[in-house]
């Protein structure tokens, strides 16, 4: 009879093992995260506020010589898939439709695409500027590698 209560507990617990998710674990507190970008061989360069990475903040990229500069304001939860979207407006009248999807506790990968254009934004957010730069490469050519075979 001791076993009836044990077992219902274990039970219980599995229960709801497939319902919940779990939640990743984010780093929301300290300074804002660095993002690299490249658009068509353009690089940006900004900032992302950590909480963006849960849904809610801003983000702001430039070009070295300012001819791109972009402002995202994320207010939305993300998606079931865990991605986060949002719209990045620059002041030359470029307009992305911005997902983001986090890889780490303060790390994450993004893609911007403009309405009817083939040119893809690649960004990569990290607490180190050098980390998010050097990670950037190689998030670039996964995207033009998955765009390429979505195509085929």
């Amino acid at each position: 009879m001791r076993r009836l209560p044990l077992l219902l507990a274990v039970v219980l617990s599995l229960a709801g093992c497939g319902k919940t998710p779990p939640q990743p674990g984010f780093v929301l507190d300290g300074p804002l995260l660095f993002v690299a970008a490249d658009y068509n061989g353009t690089p940006l360069e900004g900032t992302l506020e950590r909480t963006g990475m849960v849904g809610l903040g801003e983000m702001l990229l430039a070009s070295p010589d300012k001819y791109l500069d972009c402002r995202a304001e994320f207010n939305a939860e993300p998606t079931e898939k865990a991605r986060i979207r949002g719209v990045l407006i620059c002041t030359d009248k470029h307009t992305f439709s911005l997902t983001l999807r986090n890889l780490g506790p303060d790390q994450g990968v993004g893609l911007g695409l403009e309405p009817g254009k083939d040119e893809m934004l690649v960004l990569f957010y990290h607490p180190s500027p050098e980390e998010a730069r050097r990670r950037l490469g190689q998030a670039v050519a996964d995207m033009r590698k998955a765009r390429d075979a979505a195509r085929q």
